[in-house]
C-alpha cells in the first residue's frame, strides 16, 4: 500500500496535466484542419483520378482506410470550410474541434456563421444540436417563402398523410403483415370488420 501511495504522490500536478491535455487537443484540431485543407486541394485538383477512383471519398477509403461514409463527410466538411472563413480560421487556430465544425458546417452560411461561432464555446453538444434547427431555418428561409401556399395548406397535408397510409397498407399487404386494426379484429372476434 505504501508503494501505491508513493507512486500517486510522484505524479505531476493535476493542473499541469489538464493544461497539457488541452494543448494536445488544440494540436489535434490544428492537425485535422491541415488535413482537411490538403484534402480540399487534392479534391479540387482531382488528384484521386490518377488512381482510377470515382471520387475523393473513394480514394480516402482506399489509401487511408477511412470508411466510405466518414470519407464523404470529411470531403463535405473540407469543401464547406472554403465558404466559411470565420469558422475555418477558428478551426485553424484550434479554437473549435472537428466535431463542432462538422455539426455547424451543415447549416452555416456566410450570413450566420458569426452567430454560430459565437455560441460554439458556450454550449455542449446536446444544446448545440438545439441551435441547429434554428440555423437550418435561417438557411432555408428563402425556400420556405418561395413554396406555393397550396403546398403548406392543411388540405395538402391531409392528402399527403392519406397517401402515406395507403402506401403503408399496400406495403404491409404485400409483406403479409397486418395493420393494428386487423390485429385487433383477430384478437377480438366480436368486433365487426
Amino acid at each position: 500500500m505504501a508503494a501505491v501511495a508513493s507512486t500517486v504522490l510522484s505524479f505531476r500536478p493535476i493542473d499541469e496535466i489538464e493544461s497539457t491535455l488541452l494543448d494536445s487537443w488544440r494540436e489535434v484540431s490544428k492537425a485535422t484542419h491541415r488535413f482537411l485543407a490538403l484534402l480540399r486541394e487534392f479534391d479540387l485538383r482531382k488528384g484521386w483520378r490518377a488512381y482510377g477512383n470515382t471520387d475523393c471519398a473513394e480514394w480516402l477509403n482506399w489509401k487511408c482506410g477511412i470508411s466510405r461514409v466518414t470519407a464523404q463527410e470529411k470531403v463535405r466538411v473540407a469543401k464547406a470550410l472554403w465558404t466559411l472563413p470565420r469558422i475555418d480560421a477558428a478551426f485553424e487556430r484550434g479554437d473549435v474541434s472537428y466535431s463542432k465544425v462538422r455539426a455547424v458546417s451543415r447549416v452555416a452560411t456566410e450570413n450566420n456563421e458569426a452567430e454560430l461561432l459565437k455560441h460554439r464555446a458556450h454550449v455542449d453538444g446536446g444544446a448545440r444540436r438545439g441551435l441547429l434547427p434554428t440555423a437550418t431555418q435561417w438557411r432555408h428561409d428563402d425556400f420556405r417563402r418561395r413554396r406555393a401556399p397550396a403546398a403548406r395548406s392543411p388540405l395538402a397535408h391531409a392528402e399527403r398523410s392519406r397517401r402515406r397510409h395507403r402506401h403503408a397498407a399496400r406495403r404491409n399487404a404485400a409483406r403479409g403483415t397486418r395493420t393494428r386494426a386487423a390485429r385487433t379484429r383477430i384478437r377480438r372476434p366480436d368486433v365487426a370488420g
